[in-house]
Protein backbone atom coordinates (compact mmCIF):
# COMPACT_ATOMS: atom_id res chain seq x y z
CA UNK A 1 0.00 0.00 0.00
CA UNK A 2 1.31 3.50 -0.97
CA UNK A 3 0.99 6.71 0.41
CA UNK A 4 3.34 8.79 3.09
CA UNK A 5 2.59 5.95 5.70
CA UNK A 6 2.03 3.22 3.66
CA UNK A 7 0.64 1.55 6.58
CA UNK A 8 -1.32 2.20 9.98
CA UNK A 9 -3.25 0.72 12.51
CA UNK A 10 -3.80 2.66 15.98
CA UNK A 11 -2.16 5.65 16.16
CA UNK A 12 -3.09 9.44 15.91
CA UNK A 13 -2.21 11.47 12.57
CA UNK A 14 -3.10 14.74 13.31
CA UNK A 15 -1.85 18.69 11.70
CA UNK A 16 -0.67 17.06 8.60
CA UNK A 17 0.01 18.91 5.20
CA UNK A 18 0.75 17.69 2.14
CA UNK A 19 1.62 19.91 -1.01
CA UNK A 20 1.41 18.97 -4.47
CA UNK A 21 2.37 15.08 -3.60
CA UNK A 22 2.40 12.29 -5.73
CA UNK A 23 1.74 9.01 -5.59
CA UNK A 24 1.58 5.98 -8.17
CA UNK A 25 1.32 2.04 -7.76
CA UNK A 26 2.29 -0.76 -10.45
CA UNK A 27 0.25 -2.97 -9.58
CA UNK A 28 -2.20 -5.32 -11.81
CA UNK A 29 -5.95 -4.25 -11.53
CA UNK A 30 -6.61 -7.34 -9.72
CA UNK A 31 -4.63 -6.60 -6.32
CA UNK A 32 -6.54 -4.81 -3.32
CA UNK A 33 -3.66 -3.12 -2.41
CA UNK A 34 -4.69 0.84 -1.18
CA UNK A 35 -3.31 4.32 -2.25
CA UNK A 36 -3.57 7.51 -0.65
CA UNK A 37 -1.47 10.59 -0.22
CA UNK A 38 -2.07 10.56 2.92
CA UNK A 39 -2.53 6.55 3.77
CA UNK A 40 -2.40 3.45 1.19
CA UNK A 41 -4.36 1.81 4.29
CA UNK A 42 -5.31 2.60 7.89
CA UNK A 43 -6.64 -1.15 8.75
CA UNK A 44 -8.00 -2.00 12.01
CA UNK A 45 -5.55 -4.09 14.17
CA UNK A 46 -6.95 -5.71 17.65
CA UNK A 47 -8.56 -3.41 19.76
CA UNK A 48 -7.25 -0.50 17.85
CA UNK A 49 -8.38 2.26 15.91
CA UNK A 50 -6.85 5.28 13.78
CA UNK A 51 -7.50 8.87 14.26
CA UNK A 52 -6.74 11.63 11.58
CA UNK A 53 -7.79 15.24 12.07
CA UNK A 54 -6.40 18.75 10.86
CA UNK A 55 -4.56 17.15 8.01
CA UNK A 56 -4.99 18.26 4.68
CA UNK A 57 -3.53 17.40 1.23
CA UNK A 58 -3.07 18.02 -2.72
CA UNK A 59 -1.57 16.37 -5.79
CA UNK A 60 -2.02 13.27 -7.83
CA UNK A 61 -2.30 9.78 -7.43
CA UNK A 62 -1.82 7.17 -10.76
CA UNK A 63 -3.24 3.61 -9.57
CA UNK A 64 -4.30 0.58 -11.28
CA UNK A 65 -5.46 -1.09 -8.57
CA UNK A 66 -8.56 -1.29 -6.22
CA UNK A 67 -8.82 1.28 -2.93
CA UNK A 68 -7.57 4.50 -4.32
CA UNK A 69 -8.16 7.92 -2.11
CA UNK A 70 -7.20 11.27 -1.94
CA UNK A 71 -6.70 11.06 1.58
CA UNK A 72 -6.44 7.59 2.02
CA UNK A 73 -7.32 4.44 -0.23
CA UNK A 74 -9.08 1.92 2.22
CA UNK A 75 -10.61 2.38 5.79
CA UNK A 76 -11.67 0.20 8.72
CA UNK A 77 -13.02 1.34 11.91
CA UNK A 78 -10.86 5.02 11.61
CA UNK A 79 -11.93 8.32 12.66
CA UNK A 80 -11.77 11.60 10.55
CA UNK A 81 -12.05 15.19 11.54
CA UNK A 82 -11.34 18.66 9.70
CA UNK A 83 -9.59 16.77 7.10
CA UNK A 84 -9.32 17.89 2.97
CA UNK A 85 -8.29 17.09 -0.22
CA UNK A 86 -7.05 18.41 -3.73
CA UNK A 87 -6.91 15.91 -5.69
CA UNK A 88 -6.24 14.06 -9.59
CA UNK A 89 -7.45 10.71 -9.29
CA UNK A 90 -6.78 7.79 -12.15
CA UNK A 91 -7.62 5.46 -10.38
CA UNK A 92 -9.23 1.71 -10.72
CA UNK A 93 -12.30 0.26 -8.61
CA UNK A 94 -13.31 1.79 -5.51
CA UNK A 95 -11.70 5.33 -5.96
CA UNK A 96 -12.85 8.49 -3.81
CA UNK A 97 -11.81 12.30 -3.71
CA UNK A 98 -11.33 11.04 0.00
CA UNK A 99 -11.37 7.61 0.82
CA UNK A 100 -11.49 4.92 -1.55
CA UNK A 101 -13.06 2.30 0.33
CA UNK A 102 -14.22 2.13 3.84
CA UNK A 103 -15.24 -0.32 6.67
CA UNK A 104 -17.24 1.43 9.41
CA UNK A 105 -15.02 4.38 9.52
CA UNK A 106 -16.53 8.24 10.51
CA UNK A 107 -16.30 11.41 8.82
CA UNK A 108 -16.92 15.13 10.14
CA UNK A 109 -16.46 18.29 8.95
CA UNK A 110 -14.39 16.53 5.82
CA UNK A 111 -14.03 18.11 1.94
CA UNK A 112 -12.88 16.70 -0.99
CA UNK A 113 -12.25 18.76 -4.73
CA UNK A 114 -10.59 17.74 -7.61
CA UNK A 115 -10.90 15.57 -10.85
CA UNK A 116 -11.92 11.81 -10.44
CA UNK A 117 -11.77 9.06 -13.15
CA UNK A 118 -12.30 5.27 -11.64
CA UNK A 119 -13.81 2.08 -13.36
CA UNK A 120 -15.93 0.67 -11.10
CA UNK A 121 -17.59 1.86 -7.42
CA UNK A 122 -15.93 5.75 -8.06
CA UNK A 123 -17.56 8.78 -6.00
CA UNK A 124 -16.54 12.51 -5.53
CA UNK A 125 -15.89 11.51 -1.72
CA UNK A 126 -15.62 8.02 -1.22
CA UNK A 127 -15.88 5.10 -3.42
CA UNK A 128 -17.57 2.77 -0.85
CA UNK A 129 -19.22 3.50 2.23
CA UNK A 130 -19.48 -0.72 3.14
CA UNK A 131 -20.73 -0.77 6.77
CA UNK A 132 -21.62 1.43 9.44
CA UNK A 133 -19.70 3.97 8.14
CA UNK A 134 -21.02 7.40 9.11
CA UNK A 135 -20.45 11.12 7.14
CA UNK A 136 -21.67 14.06 8.70
CA UNK A 137 -21.05 17.30 7.53
CA UNK A 138 -18.74 16.65 4.49
CA UNK A 139 -18.18 18.07 0.79
CA UNK A 140 -17.76 16.47 -2.28
CA UNK A 141 -16.51 19.00 -5.54
CA UNK A 142 -15.11 16.46 -7.75
CA UNK A 143 -15.69 15.74 -11.40
CA UNK A 144 -16.29 12.40 -11.67
CA UNK A 145 -15.93 9.79 -14.42
CA UNK A 146 -16.59 6.32 -14.51
CA UNK A 147 -15.91 3.81 -17.15
CA UNK A 148 -17.74 0.96 -14.88
CA UNK A 149 -21.08 0.75 -12.88
CA UNK A 150 -21.71 1.80 -9.20
CA UNK A 151 -20.80 5.70 -9.84
CA UNK A 152 -22.16 8.98 -7.38
CA UNK A 153 -21.01 12.35 -6.84
CA UNK A 154 -20.79 12.17 -3.27
CA UNK A 155 -20.24 8.01 -3.08
CA UNK A 156 -20.33 5.40 -5.45
CA UNK A 157 -21.64 2.14 -3.67
CA UNK A 158 -23.58 2.29 0.09
CA UNK A 159 -23.75 -1.00 1.77
CA UNK A 160 -25.84 -1.76 4.62
CA UNK A 161 -26.40 0.39 8.09
CA UNK A 162 -24.53 3.76 6.62
CA UNK A 163 -25.68 6.82 8.18
CA UNK A 164 -25.04 10.19 6.05
CA UNK A 165 -26.21 13.39 7.58
CA UNK A 166 -26.00 16.80 5.70
CA UNK A 167 -23.72 16.01 3.32
CA UNK A 168 -22.75 17.72 -0.23
CA UNK A 169 -21.91 16.89 -3.70
CA UNK A 170 -21.21 19.39 -5.90
CA UNK A 171 -19.24 18.08 -8.89
CA UNK A 172 -20.44 16.59 -12.28
CA UNK A 173 -20.69 12.73 -12.75
CA UNK A 174 -20.23 11.25 -16.02
CA UNK A 175 -20.62 7.26 -17.05
CA UNK A 176 -19.32 6.17 -19.80
CA UNK A 177 -21.26 2.93 -19.81
CA UNK A 178 -22.98 2.00 -22.48
CA UNK A 179 -23.73 -2.11 -22.44
CA UNK A 180 -25.39 -2.03 -19.22
CA UNK A 181 -26.70 -0.55 -16.26
CA UNK A 182 -24.76 2.25 -14.94
CA UNK A 183 -26.28 2.71 -11.43
CA UNK A 184 -24.78 7.02 -11.44
CA UNK A 185 -26.75 9.05 -9.85
CA UNK A 186 -25.69 12.50 -8.43
CA UNK A 187 -25.40 11.17 -4.91
CA UNK A 188 -25.30 7.52 -4.86
CA UNK A 189 -24.71 4.78 -7.71
CA UNK A 190 -26.81 2.60 -5.84
CA UNK A 191 -28.15 2.63 -2.08
CA UNK A 192 -28.61 -0.68 0.30
CA UNK A 193 -30.58 -2.06 3.49
CA UNK A 194 -30.75 -0.10 6.70
CA UNK A 195 -28.94 2.73 4.52
CA UNK A 196 -29.79 6.30 5.94
CA UNK A 197 -29.17 9.74 3.96
CA UNK A 198 -30.89 12.71 5.39
CA UNK A 199 -30.62 16.77 4.67
CA UNK A 200 -28.01 15.78 1.89
CA UNK A 201 -27.91 17.98 -1.74
CA UNK A 202 -26.72 17.34 -5.02
CA UNK A 203 -25.78 20.77 -7.06
CA UNK A 204 -23.90 19.22 -10.33
CA UNK A 205 -24.72 17.73 -13.43
CA UNK A 206 -25.45 13.89 -13.80
CA UNK A 207 -25.12 12.41 -17.56
CA UNK A 208 -24.85 9.03 -19.28
CA UNK A 209 -24.10 7.43 -22.12
CA UNK A 210 -26.40 4.82 -22.02
CA UNK A 211 -28.96 4.95 -23.92
CA UNK A 212 -31.40 2.05 -22.55
CA UNK A 213 -31.01 3.39 -18.81
CA UNK A 214 -31.24 6.70 -17.51
CA UNK A 215 -28.92 8.61 -14.66
CA UNK A 216 -30.60 9.29 -11.08
CA UNK A 217 -30.97 13.05 -10.27
CA UNK A 218 -29.57 11.64 -6.47
CA UNK A 219 -30.05 7.83 -6.81
CA UNK A 220 -28.73 6.15 -9.59
CA UNK A 221 -30.41 2.67 -8.51
CA UNK A 222 -32.54 2.52 -5.23
CA UNK A 223 -32.34 -1.06 -3.29
CA UNK A 224 -33.31 0.13 -0.17
CA UNK A 225 -32.96 2.90 2.40
CA UNK A 226 -34.39 5.80 3.97
CA UNK A 227 -33.95 9.83 2.61
CA UNK A 228 -35.14 12.80 3.79
CA UNK A 229 -34.66 15.98 3.42
CA UNK A 230 -32.52 15.69 0.48
CA UNK A 231 -32.50 17.04 -3.16
CA UNK A 232 -30.93 17.60 -6.61
CA UNK A 233 -30.96 20.24 -9.16
CA UNK A 234 -33.38 19.62 -11.47
CA UNK A 235 -32.60 22.49 -13.83
CA UNK A 236 -29.41 21.16 -14.09
CA UNK A 237 -31.01 17.47 -14.69
CA UNK A 238 -34.04 17.98 -16.83
CA UNK A 239 -35.62 14.99 -16.91
CA UNK A 240 -34.06 12.99 -14.49
CA UNK A 241 -36.32 10.88 -11.34
CA UNK A 242 -34.48 11.60 -8.20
Amino acid sequence: SAGLFGHVSGIEIKNVIIKDGYVKTEVDSNSQDAAGLLIGSAAQGYGLSTTVSNCHVSGTIESGSALTGGLAGYNSYGTYKDCSTDIMIHGHGCSGGFIGSDFSGSYENCTAKGNLSGQWSVGGFAGILFWESKAKNCIADVKVTANNWNAGGFVGYIEDNVTIHNCISYGDVHSKVSKWEPKVGGFTGISNLNCSIDNSYVAGKVTAESTDYKAGGFVGCYTAGIFEGCSFDNEKNSGLAA
